[in-house]
């Protein structure tokens, strides 16, 4: 969504994190309808985007999925966790544009918890909430 002159939320959602040192996202898109906004990300190499995330599926984890709602949502949750295992040294998973990864820490410190390397990754998918860190306090605001 987006307000006349405003920059559309996940393109807010996205340069809030950047700022807050994540440095790198894995988006799933139901129907490819972000790719126009997330073109230059990925061409930066901050973004992997899944652009029809379900017509990706083989038929029978399709057939699967539409019996089975949150069937998608672990699909997805366990192939960003297999893309990223030796790459990242944590994955974040915020399941929609409106949850933000906040630290409870001073304004500015946040960056260095987890910045410096090939350290993160955030999964976007649909509307659940769902952080789950064991070491540090975080919350979504």
């Amino acid at each position: 969504a987006t307000h006349t002159g405003e920059m559309p939320l996940l393109l807010q959602w996205m340069e809030y994190h950047l700022s807050a040192g994540i440095d790198h996202f894995f988006i799933y898109d139901s129907d490819g309808s972000a790719a126009p906004l997330l073109a230059s990300y990925a061409g930066r190499g901050v973004v992997t985007y899944f652009p029809r995330w379900p017509s990706s599926l083989s038929e029978k984890e399709a057939a699967v999925v539409r019996d089975c709602r949150g069937c998608l949502d672990q699909h997805m949750n366990a192939h960003c966790m297999s893309r990223n295992r030796g790459l990242s040294r944590w994955v974040l998973l915020l399941h929609g544009f409106d949850t933000y990864l906040a630290s409870g820490r001073p304004a500015g410190s946040s960056r260095d918890l987890w910045s410096g390397r090939r350290s993160s990754a955030l999964l976007l998918t649909s509307a659940l909430g769902l952080l789950d860190m064991r070491w540090e306090k975080l919350g979504t605001v």
